[in-house]
């Protein structure tokens, strides 16, 4: 019990103070957006839709967790982050008990082991590349998905449970963490390492693939991959009619990505006391191209031969590395993934790094110190601990606010579009329109590429300074850029230049927009409300919308009617609303 107590002693130190931080980023999409949903019912049936509308993910599991927070949580940040801290907690509980076992089968002890064990736990806990999983409450996916995939490894280390059992077990906590996040197809390549390198400090040979002959073992891999054919039924299902991954080309560009990639990931596991944040760039210009990244070249490079020379020799370190390293293939690069142009994310780096602590005993067992280095080990580790909780402490206020958290990433990567342009949208929430001004003017200055939100953002902000010409051109620049755009970004977009035109009295292109606007998104509320606004006076057709669509749309449908009339006095509305969607 005492390991568990001074676990949750250290993460409520380090993690404590996130308790009073806002919701950002992307939780608004989920605990904002969504704070209409008031029933079990919708929480469900949006749970299972494809994340963010058109792209490919599926994941119910942690969506149902965030929409509870809502439901239960009566909107209060502090319960989200208090579920993540919690999460967090459980997953280096369950880093400790691998960890332990492994400690105790190469002693071949069944006693024993808690305090190295203990040492890789609290170094998991407070890993400072770890932060932003734990502190960004959208990061609930990788808390999930990492927490399921350890209580798998786990349990496969329970030698008393039948065979049976043990492979019902870890399959249902398998399906738990795919319906978590895609992560988890990398779970049977890990369980294979921790079941070889298990099996091998038991025999104290080297690592061998012989022992997945064993019943026990065949048993458990049938299961999963019964429960991957289940995951991939309800994903097809789930994702009928969505864009889907889009096919990766693999150039010149997104090589070098991939190993720029490895490069960052390694120094940031090794060396996490600089460097983090929550945007890191991939540059690839007339001003950075392949000159610059071979650094980073090599370091991957050489990182990838020494695994596998490692493994060639059939040693644990080998092993442990390719374990490690499994934990990152979705997410270097060599499958598209929709992180802007970052060439990483930290959260993705959560389960690498509980696997890398859980199965470290294997890899560190063999090496001799003498009596000197024994003693110095202790203090060494405890200024690594206290180093590590400075940094953590240091990180968690800067994710109070999205003002805040964009400061910080423009500061520590100012070359990063997304940064730039989510300081804009973090001004434009607080009315600080001389900042969002001067940032506008920056960003043109630097050259720096931004999404289709940056200008939707400055055009929403001279849209609310009564400005429409001006918010258009805006909305034209982001038009512009919508090739790239999800349907719920141009939908969004094309509402916004409807309600402009509305109130210029360009009423046909205000038609067309909200016509586009509808058709593109049918759950786009701002969009329904503005058609009923237009359409005031008539019986529009709202067959089809779902109720909770329709409940928000009619809330701000006054605001933006009252809003119309103030802008067109006397002026008739009539030909705002589209004909066709006038009720015969």
């Amino acid at each position: 019990m005492a390991p568990f107590l001074l676990l949750a002693g250290l993460v409520a130190l380090a993690y404590g103070a996130a308790i009073d931080n806002e919701y950002v980023w992307d939780d608004r999409y989920f605990l904002v957006d969504f704070a209409w949903m008031d029933s079990l019912a919708s929480a469900w049936r949006t749970a299972f839709s494809p994340l963010f509308m058109a792209e490919a993910y599926v994941r119910p599991l942690p969506l149902l967790t965030l929409y509870a927070d809502n439901l239960f949580g009566v909107h209060r940040a502090a319960v989200s982050h208090g579920v993540n801290i919690a999460l967090h907690f459980a997953t280096a509980s369950l880093v400790f008990l691998l960890a332990r076992d492994a400690v105790r089968q190469m002693a071949h002890e069944s006693q024993g082991g808690s305090k190295p064990a203990l040492a890789a736990a609290a170094l998991f806990a407070v890993h400072p590349a770890l932060t932003e999983a734990v502190v960004w409450v959208s990061s609930r996916f990788d808390l999930l998905a990492t927490l399921f995939m350890m209580a798998g490894f786990w349990l496969s280390t329970r030698d008393r449970l039948r065979d049976g059992a043990l492979a019902s077990g870890v399959g249902a906590l398998f399906l738990l963490a795919a319906f978590s996040k895609e992560l988890a197809a990398v779970f049977p390549v890990i369980l294979v390492a921790f079941i070889v390198l298990r099996e091998a400090a038991r025999r104290g040979g080297p690592p061998s693939l012989k022992v997945l002959l064993h019943r026990r073992w065949k048993l458990t891999f049938g299961v999963l991959f019964f429960a991957g054919l289940a995951y991939l039924a309800v994903r097809f299902h789930v994702l009928a009619g969505s864009a889907g991954i889009s096919r990766p080309s693999y150039d010149l560009e997104q090589w070098v990505r991939t190993c720029a990639a490895i490069a960052r990931y390694v120094q940031l596991t090794f060396l996490p006391f600089a460097g983090n944040s929550p945007q890191h760039t991939f540059i690839w210009n007339a001003q950075r191209t392949l000159i610059d990244y071979l650094p980073h070249i090599a370091i991957s490079v050489l990182f990838a031969l020494s695994v596998a020379w490692l493994l060639m020799r059939r040693t644990r370190s080998g092993w442990v590395l390719a374990a490690w390293s499994v934990g990152y293939l979705l997410v270097i690069h060599l499958v598209p993934i929709s992180i802007g142009n970052n060439v990483v994310q930290q959260r993705f780096m959560y389960l690498p790094t509980a696997v890398l602590f859980s199965l470290a005993p294997y890899m560190l067992a063999g090496i001799k110190l003498s009596h000197a280095a024994k003693r110095a080990v202790p203090a060494f580790l405890l200024v690594l601990l206290l180093a590590a909780l400075v940094v953590v402490r240091s990180i968690v206020p800067a994710w109070k606010a999205d003002l805040s958290l964009w400061a910080w990433a423009r500061k520590m990567d100012p070359a990063s579009g997304m940064a730039r342009e989510n300081l804009i949208w973090a001004y434009l929430d607080r009315g600080m329109y001389e900042e969002l001004d001067r940032e506008v003017e920056l960003l043109s200055k630097d050259g720096i590429s931004t999404s289709i939100n940056a200008p939707i953002n400055v055009g929403v902000s001279h849209h609310n300074r009564g400005d429409m010409e001006l918010a258009l051109s805006y909305y034209e620049m982001a038009k512009a850029k919508s090739d790239t755009a999800t349907q719920a970004q141009r939908s969004a977009l094309l509402n916004n230049m409807a309600g402009a035109y509305a109130r210029l009295g360009r009423d046909q292109e205000a038609v067309d927009a909200i016509r586009k606007a509808i058709a593109l998104d049918r759950n786009n509320h701002m969009a329904l409300a503005n058609l009923l606004a237009f359409c005031d006076g008539y019986t529009v057709n709202l067959a089809g919308y779902d109720e909770v669509v329709l409940r928000r749309a009619a809330e701000r449908r006054a605001t933006i009617l009252r809003t119309l009339k103030e802008y067109r006095p006397g002026s008739s509305l009539a030909g705002l609303c589209p004909v066709e969607l006038q009720k015969k």
